[in-house]
């Protein structure tokens, strides 16, 4: 079964998500692989519309989930860490290898999609994206960014330590002792996050009172087909501009047809490297002694069943 891609969003993101799977569609969309919308239950008709609308018009079946319930503090990283886990939840119970994305991630070419796969079949290991040295007091010195492919049987292994750390820290970051270790490093991908409230932006060139921020596409490695993360439409744009003149990422000449897949990457040094003592993960979230709780005063964890719907399906002679 092919991967199943998972989007997240929220009401503050939701044009950005529009946006990205608008880029998808134009890049010929995704005709032979399912979506599941991860959608903020605090999220209205009217701005769920424009990222269902996408969706559908880019995959071949869309299905939607929501978290169970309004949080009393959704501010980072508890609120992103929330979508994460209901996420992880569906594709627990739908038992489907799935691609995380977000709604800053950009794919690069028409074959983004195809190649990745090709990829997640070759892989041997439960994990498979960036392994990035982060060089940052705080984190892991080596961890596994979120964006990327996490396989069904793996994944009851990640879902007590995404619960016990949410309010602490991102996910990618609470789960980097399990993912990384066991991560295919993939050059497919790269993450480029910046600073918490700066992320990058993208031009053709530099110039003196370029913000410090402004990065080249020739800033992106060429083996990238997704990247993560640009907030402000910059490196679409771009993609649009060149695709436009003939040309397809990295500078090439435009194909009619989809090109072989790239063969997977082998794996870093870094990933894979023994895997650290095991961390004790249990689902009932006792604090250890000294500790005072880290979730927000009247919080409640989630322990319902996911709920999903169909919001389109592909039929042979269209959507039906």
């Amino acid at each position: 079964m092919s991967l199943l891609v998972i989007l997240s969003y929220t009401a503050s993101d939701a044009l950005l998500a529009a946006g990205m799977l608008s880029w998808a569609k134009e890049l010929g969309g995704c005709p032979a692989r399912d979506c599941l919308l991860v959608e903020d239950c605090k999220m209205n008709e009217a701005e769920r519309a424009p990222v269902r609308a996408g969706a559908k018009a880019v995959f071949a079946k869309v299905s939607a989930t929501s978290t169970p319930f309004k949080l009393p503090d959704e501010k980072w990283p508890l609120g992103p860490n929330h979508m994460f886990e209901t996420g992880l939840r569906a594709a627990l119970s739908l038992k489907r290898d799935f691609l995380w994305l977000e709604p800053d991630c950009v794919p690069m070419r028409r074959d983004w999609m195809e190649v990745v796969e090709a990829a997640w079949v070759k892989c041997q290991q439960p994990f498979m994206g960036q392994v990035i040295e982060t060089g940052k007091p705080g984190l892991p010195p080596k961890m596994m960014s979120g964006v990327g492919c996490y396989r069904a049987d793996g994944l009851k292994k990640l879902l007590p330590l995404v619960v016990q750390q949410k309010a602490k820290k991102a996910f990618d970051v609470a789960l980097a002792g399990l993912t990384t270790p066991a991560c295919q490093h993939s050059r497919l991908f790269w993450n480029f996050y910046g600073e918490r409230e700066l992320p990058p932006t993208f031009g053709r060139q530099r110039v003196a009172n370029s913000p410090g921020n402004l990065l080249l596409l020739s800033s992106i490695p060429r083996p990238t087909l997704l990247f993560h993360r640009c907030k402000d439409g910059s490196l679409t744009r771009l993609l649009k501009e060149d695709l436009a003149k003939g040309l397809e990422w990295p500078g090439e000449k435009a194909k009619t047809a989809v090109p072989a897949p790239i063969p997977a990457q082998p794996p870093t040094k870094q990933a894979s490297q023994p895997p650290p003592a095991p961390l004790p993960l249990p689902l009932a979230l006792a604090a250890r002694a000294g500790d005072s709780s880290p979730f927000p005063p009247g919080f409640k964890h989630n322990t319902r069943k996911p709920k999903m719907i169909v919001l389109g399906e592909q039929a042979a002679g269209g959507r039906k």
